[in-house]
């Protein structure tokens, strides 16, 4: 089966890491996969029988980015075409219709967002949802559900860690405009709060993105009155890895909290807009059904913020207990191999479907 993998970035951030495991792991099971975006850090981590060529998948450049596509397509005779992010959205679903092949799509964020046009909706022959509460509080969800399906993220196992003599919240993200407001919170007004109550409490902040500047600035300033390492902007990581001399909580939802939890890392299942709860045993099952977002909660404040990470901090040995005790339950539930597969079944069942209606 030859595979074409649509998305617009491919530096840091979730749905880049997800298209970058998944592209090595179907290329390994026999498949010719072709991923084509912007160029970014992520290339080098692909592996070496995946093609990768460069496109600016803006919406603005389509009309002209689309002829290359259609080249690119029909010279790896492509079959299925896989798409993340609106844009690339847009543009697989123009080239599928061209093409006369189907469009598989993942939603990374929400229906609204990823397919914003009626067309985006229609012409997919499979949508793939990482939040089951996403795909269910849906406005097109009773149209769609046909060909909706509840695949998530997809984690390989790690080993546990055990807990340090320090203490370390780590954030990591796409440091861009969504996530810039948390972090100038984290950075500017609860950091000073925290090292009050804990002193040699670390902000580690990972990743990388437009904002990455104003990061290291608003860091700079803190070290100035915390102290030096105080705020340590990381920047870019290939993996997911974590210094074990530190006890560490993770700033997170989704991928990144899927991610600290198969280590055994205790989680606040916290972004820009919701402040939820740490994952306990307790709210495991209602929150991996939403990509670990907890729907219900309210906006964070640097109040609000500090409360809950003093609470986790101030108990540390029970929160490590509790993500202990996750850590396997989130390896079985979330097996990347299992992830694989029945996206391998989808693209399969929606090259037959897709002969069949024509």
């Amino acid at each position: 089966m030859n595979v074409l993998i649509l998305i617009r970035r491919f530096d840091f951030g979730g749905s880049e890491n997800h298209v970058r495991e998944l592209a090595n792991a179907i290329s390994e099971k026999g498949d010719k996969v072709l991923v084509v975006s912007k160029r970014g850090r992520q290339q080098r981590l692909l592996a070496p029988n995946v093609r990768f060529r460069f496109v600016n998948l803006s919406k603005w450049l389509l009309p002209f980015t689309l002829m290359y596509l259609l080249i690119l397509a029909k010279w790896y005779r492509v079959e299925v075409i896989h798409a993340h992010q609106p844009s690339a959205i847009l543009a697989g679903c123009l080239l599928g219709k061209f093409l006369r092949i189907p469009v598989v799509v993942t939603i990374h964020a929400t229906t609204g967002i990823d397919l914003r046009l009626n067309f985006t909706r229609r012409m997919p022959t499979r949508i793939i949802y990482i939040s089951r509460y996403t795909m269910e509080r849906s406005d097109w969800y009773s149209s769609l559900q046909p060909k909706c399906r509840y695949i998530p993220n997809g984690i390989s196992p790690h080993n546990r860690l055990e807990e340090g003599d320090g203490r370390c919240l780590v954030y990591l993200s796409r440091l861009d405009r969504c996530h810039g407001g948390l972090l100038r919170v984290l950075v500017e007004e609860v950091m000073p709060q925290l090292k009050v109550a804990f002193p040699n409490i670390v902000l580690d902040i990972v990743g990388d993105g437009c904002m990455y500047k104003q990061v290291v600035a608003w860091a700079e300033r803190a070290n100035v009155l915390l102290g030096d390492g105080a705020v340590v902007v990381t920047g870019f990581k290939e993996q997911f890895t974590v210094n074990s001399n530190n006890g560490f909580l993770v700033i997170g939802v989704g991928r990144v909290a899927l991610e600290a939890l198969s280590f055994g890392i205790p989680v606040l299942a916290a972004n820009g807009q919701r402040l939820g709860p740490c994952v306990s045993c307790v709210n495991y099952e209602t929150l991996n059904q939403t990509n670990f977002v907890d729907v219900t909660a309210q906006k964070p404040t640097a109040e609000s913020l500090v409360k809950s990470i003093s609470e986790v901090f101030g108990n540390y040995r029970a929160a490590v207990e509790e993500s202990w005790c996750l850590r396997d339950r989130v390896i079985v539930d979330f097996s990347f191999n299992n992830m694989v597969e029945r996206i391998q079944q989808e693209y399969h069942e929606a090259i037959k479907e897709y002969s069949i209606n024509q």
